[in-house]
């Protein structure tokens, strides 16, 4: 996940200013000295720089791009900012909820982790569907007072239930695949025309 930020981010700096052949520097905020290794390892076009959280606003003014979550007063300050890498799928944070307008009016090109977490969460997903779908919630407390249930088993299969997906970005498709992989009939809803997969009901 952490090489794939990086890698986002480096192909919107390089590729985007390619006559130009200085180091583009890269501003991140706390992150782990092995997470800045991996991420410096992976290219030597750019420049790596983690700092604090009191010193991103010293270091944001020569910074090419940002990679973490970004207020509307550091999209103000980085006056050479092109990319901005936001380490969540969902941009909210930084589009909707950060009381500005900054990055949305802005030039800066940003990218999420979108795909890169979308098998991570379609797992977590299905194991969700599958603890209620099959009654662990009910088993795990039973386990607890060793309570334990002689009666019928209340569980229902998924094969041949339907699931609807809505919105099929890099996550929504990765919990399609998972659905359809146990037996459900799968929906999905998007507001953008989706090429047709073998998973989607016809």
């Amino acid at each position: 996940m952490f090489r794939a930020t990086l890698w986002l981010c480096s192909v919107v700096l390089v590729m985007g200013s390619a006559a130009q052949a200085q180091v583009k520097k890269i501003l991140t905020v706390g992150q782990p000295p092995e997470v800045v290794a991996d991420w410096q390892s992976a290219s030597n076009k750019v420049k790596i720089v983690n700092v604090t959280p009191d010193r991103v606003m010293q270091e944001i003014g020569d910074a090419d791009a940002f990679v973490g979550v970004i207020s509307p007063a550091l999209v103000q300050a980085g006056k050479q900012l092109k990319g901005v890498q936001i380490t969540s799928a969902g941009g909210e944070k930084v589009f909707h909820r950060s009381g500005s307008t900054a990055l949305r009016d802005s030039n800066i090109v940003v990218t999420n982790n979108q795909i890169v977490q979308g098998p991570e969460i379609a797992d977590h997903t299905l194991a969700m569907l599958l603890y209620f779908s099959r009654r662990l919630n009910v088993y795990s407390a039973d386990r607890l007072t060793e309570n334990w249930r002689r009666g019928r088993f209340e569980g229902i299969e998924l094969r041949g239930k339907n699931a609807v997906v809505i919105g099929l970005g890099g996550i929504g498709q990765q919990i399609a695949i998972r659905a359809w992989a146990f037996g459900m009939n799968v929906v999905g809803v998007d507001p953008e025309d989706i090429p047709m997969s073998p998973f989607w009901q016809k």
